[in-house]
């Protein structure tokens, strides 16, 4: 097998990764952080996990359409190394916020767990049924936003199955 053919398998797999996850987390991980009773606790839990893997897989498969590009100058290796890449900053700009709202969220839950063991009703327990009301509107928020992330890499890696 070739380097060019190795470039291309890899970025395959990367952008597949790429594309895997975000449909994981679009219709498996949302739902069940939804769902759960302290939903920004678990949203941290599925962001240490999920982070790693996105960024690996973008720097992987974006590293390797462009070196296919490099080797064959086929422009869609370029046009697909972009649109995996463009990921990072439409992440630090448009999901990080939000990302880190929920985080802060999650922080102010914990702090109020930790230090109201009452199971009565009381404006303690009343604070953390609103911040769990805001916590899914972030989370829809979240999911929206997410959309793009998961659309381009599943047009990655059907347009580089197809056409490269």
């Amino acid at each position: 097998m070739s380097d060019i053919q190795y470039a291309r398998s890899i970025a395959l797999i990367g952008s597949g990764i790429y594309a895997g996850l975000g449909m994981s987390v679009d219709m498996l991980s949302v739902p069940s952080i939804k769902v759960a009773a302290n939903p920004t606790s678990v949203f941290r839990q599925v962001y240490k996990g999920g982070a790693k893997l996105a960024l690996s897989s973008i720097i992987i498969s974006s590293g390797a359409y462009f070196y296919h590009y490099y080797k064959t100058r086929e422009s869609r290796s370029l046009y697909l190394g972009l649109l995996i890449l463009s990921n990072a900053p439409y992440t630090k700009f448009f999901i990080m916020p939000t990302n880190n709202r929920l985080f802060a969220l999650d922080d102010a839950v914990s702090h109020d767990i930790k230090t109201n063991h009452s199971t009565a009703v009381s404006p303690a327990s009343l604070t953390s049924i609103y911040k769990t009301e805001q916590a899914l509107a972030l989370l829809n928020k979240w999911s929206k936003v997410q959309l793009y992330r998961t659309a381009s890499g599943l047009v990655a890696f059907v347009v580089g199955i197809l056409y490269i």
